[in-house]
């Protein structure tokens, strides 16, 4: 099975240019020990500034697996959350 071809932005292209590599694996590999914010700063430093909502969407565009958050609130003894019964 192929992958579908993502068209990329000005700025994910940009991006390639100034880091020498392509945009999937920058950011998976920024995600590994960082947080959105965290590489929203590192391309801001970089000179590409980008908002945490346009990464997200990027994320979804080039298949990137992002972390699930969950409120402790939400989590009962047992591992259980509320909504799991």
């Amino acid at each position: 099975m192929r992958k579908k071809a993502v068209r990329k932005t000005a700025k994910m292209r940009l991006i390639e240019e100034r880091f020498g590599r392509p945009v999937e694996a920058l950011l998976r590999d920024l995600y590994r020990t960082q947080t959105m914010k965290q590489i929203t700063e590192h391309l801001k430093k970089s000179g590409v500034g980008v908002s945490v909502g346009t990464l997200s969407i990027w994320f979804l565009k080039l298949g990137i697996e992002t972390r699930r958050w969950t409120h402790p609130e939400e989590f009962e003894e047992g591992g259980a959350g509320k909504n799991d019964r």
